[in-house]
Formats: structure tokens, sequence, C-alpha cells
């Protein structure tokens, strides 16, 4: 049995609670909207973080911890880390809230 038709098979077997074949099908269309999106912003989109946010930064595969001044100069808190600039890194996120309880 081939791939399509096992996914077939499996839309017909499963019969949610909630609602029928149909419900179901659409449920499956929609399931890569509903995934959320990355953190990670590229930089060679032109998004660049805030100035003096405290933001993760992506280098030749390394995570730096650090914010970016306003001139796109980096400061990273490891005092071995190296000196760039906003346009030399691939990728930055937000660095992420931690839960307070």
């Amino acid at each position: 049995m081939n791939r399509g038709l096992k996914i077939f098979k499996a839309t017909v077997d499963f019969k949610p609670l909630i609602g029928g074949e149909k419900e179901v099908c659409i449920a499956y269309a929609k399931l890569p909207d509903c995934r959320p999106a990355t953190p990670w912003h590229s930089v060679k989109d032109g998004k660049l973080p805030q100035a003096g946010k405290d933001c993760i930064f992506s280098y030749q595969g390394k995570r730096y911890k650090g914010f970016m001044y306003k001139d796109g100069a980096l400061h990273f808190d490891d005092e071995f880390s190296p000196m760039l600039d906003i346009h030399e890194v691939d990728y930055w996120m937000e660095t992420p809230e931690l839960p307070t309880e």
C-alpha cells in the first residue's frame, strides 16, 4: 500500500468525537498553519534587534548572549567572544523570559 493510500485510509478510520471525516481533513490541511513560528530572526531579511536589548546571536554555529549597540556593533557577555558587527551574524533571537513559578 502506497503512502497516499495509507494517509487516506487513516483519515477515513480516524473519527474524533468533535467531528467527522470532512472536519478531520480540513484540520489536517490547516496543520502547518498551527505550528509556532521560529523565534529566530534572519539578519539577511533586514530584521535587526532593538539596540540595548539582550539577545542571543548565532555566529558560525555557536550562540552568544549579548546586545547590539546603536551603530550595529555587538557586545557579547563572554569575554573571549569575537568582536562582530550585526551584519556578520546570521540569526538572532530575543532572550526568552523564564517562568516565574
